[in-house]
């Protein structure tokens, strides 16, 4: 395509006309997450965002005692390790922290809620 405009409009014309009519470059991540946003579900995509980040969301301490196992009907289910550190994280300070620093991750809609749960309480298979 290229040569046969160089050839009809000259060198310079040629050229500068074949790339007006590329296609705008795109980053290669949001490429990738656009295709793999096509073959997983919504909500896996979610979960996999926040155990992304969740050394940052949650500290290095809370991060070793739970775990984000789900994220359904904008409720997002933290499985705890120990039942004394449940006590602890079910406080109401507590969830609004962790919730407000969920949000830097998922919008509001996206995360409205958050539940912990024992472990084994509802792991996803």
């Amino acid at each position: 395509m290229e040569s046969m405009l160089t050839s009809w409009l000259g060198e310079e014309e040629g050229r500068g006309e074949f790339l007006r009519f590329r296609p705008e470059s795109k980053e290669m991540s949001s490429l990738l997450e656009r295709a793999v946003s096509r073959c997983i579900k919504p909500w896996t995509m979610k979960v996999m965002k926040l155990q992304e980040s969740w050394q940052e969301i949650a500290g290095p301490d809370i991060a070793r005692k739970c775990t984000v196992v789900n994220v359904e009907n904008s409720i997002v289910y933290i499985e705890v390790r120990h039942p004394a550190f449940l006590a602890v994280l079910n406080s109401p300070r507590m969830k609004k922290v962790m919730l407000e620093k969920i949000h830097t991750v998922l919008s509001r809609e996206d995360a409205s809620e958050i539940k912990f749960l024992a472990a084994g309480g509802r792991t996803m298979r």
